[in-house]
């Protein structure tokens, strides 16, 4: 059974804060502001929480829903596959997690099938890298 973690993230408008709770901690009542430093959340705000996926990029980074995500190969991609450098944002889509593709929505990638993913960033703290249409 893959582990069940959300990303809760805070903002102040210019900064952005950060802190994963497993599924357990959530149902034992730990929250955020009790774990970290209350003054630290001092004009910050709630922006989102993201459920990890239970994998990890080809550097061992976990992914959560949100995430943007470059493909880097360690072989030759096959027709059919992303390509070198291609960038996605991860979604959850029909009961499972994808990547759509910065280039064409009409087409997304199963992350459990490829594993040559490495997470660049998010879309709230990165939007530059994927563009308006995935906003």
């Amino acid at each position: 059974m893959r582990e069940i973690k959300i990303k809760y993230t805070y903002s102040n408008g210019k900064d952005f804060m950060h802190k994963d709770f497993t599924i357990d901690e959530i149902e034992q009542g730990c929250q955020f502001d009790e774990i970290c430093d209350t003054p630290l959340l001092k004009d910050y705000f709630f922006v989102t929480r993201s459920l990890y996926t239970g994998l990890k990029d080809k550097n061992g980074v976990e992914i959560y829903e949100g995430d943007i995500v470059k493909f880097d190969p360690s072989v030759q991609p096959l027709d059919g596959m992303p390509q070198d450098g291609e960038v996605g944002v991860i979604k959850y889509v029909l009961n499972s997690f994808v990547v759509i593709p910065q280039n064409d929505c009409n087409i997304n990638y199963n992350i459990d099938e490829l594993g040559d993913w490495v997470v660049i960033g998010n879309i709230y703290e990165n939007k530059e890298l994927i563009g308006a249409q995935n906003e």
